[in-house]
């Protein structure tokens, strides 16, 4: 049996904010000591007591203190993202952990953090916003040729490559190594390929579609009938 560490992290209000991080970084690498396999770093921008932000500087710092630990965002809230600058980041964070990287994603997020960012959890929206940006983090990525995104959240064009400049889009994700899980949705690990990820979390999200709009919510006549 392997075990994993799950950070949010907790903390109380108030604490200073490096006092935090400096505990945290010592708890990993002391996991990292005894054996944990891997670490997930949450991602929060309005809770004081979960107080990381940017779980990928967390991971970047955390990756040379310790030796064998894998790190996972946990997760990435893409509906708050830029796809772009997601894509960037992660492909970047990607060749830093040298095999030692899941991009966990997802479209949670506490009441505070939807109104920061100007958007209603009850429309839905997030999930839709999610699943656009993972096809625009996936043409990234996967894309040999300049393209143009035109959804319903985000505009993307890849502009002509002018190689003579050294200008030409530049994302070097290693599709062999970083593993792309949805929540707790994980794919075969022998299967290291972008494509095979991402045919999972598509077969997920239609799974959860379904789900969505089958279920039936009682009535409170309903509910008292049935105590």
């Amino acid at each position: 049996m392997k075990l994993g560490v799950f950070t949010m992290p907790m903390h109380p209000p108030g604490k200073s904010v490096t006092q935090s991080y400096d505990e945290d970084l010592e708890m990993l690498v002391k996991a990292d000591e005894l054996g944990f396999s891997e670490a997930w770093i949450g991602e929060h921008f309005t809770t004081a007591w979960e107080n990381i932000p940017a779980p990928d500087q967390f991971i970047a710092y955390a990756l040379p203190l310790t030796k064998r630990m894998v790190f996972g965002t946990g997760v990435a809230l893409l509906h708050f993202h830029d796809p772009v600058m997601v894509a960037h980041r992660i492909a970047q964070l990607d060749h830093l952990a040298k095999g030692r990287l899941y991009f966990g994603i997802g479209s949670g997020g506490v009441p505070t953090d939807f109104e920061l960012f100007g958007m209603d959890p009850a429309s839905g929206q997030q999930v839709l916003k999610m699943r656009e940006a993972v096809e625009v983090i996936l043409k990234l990525w996967t894309e040999d040729k300049p393209f143009s995104h035109q959804g319903q959240f985000f505009k993307v064009k890849v502009p002509q490559p002018r190689p003579e400049l050294g200008l030409y889009l530049h994302i070097p994700f290693c599709r062999k190594r970083c593993k792309f899980c949805y929540f707790r949705v994980y794919t075969d690990k022998n299967a290291h390929d972008v494509e095979t990820y991402v045919q999972a979390l598509a077969r997920e999200l239609a799974t959860q579609a379904v789900l969505r709009a089958n279920l039936t919510v009682p009535t409170a006549e309903a509910r008292r009938t049935t105590r």
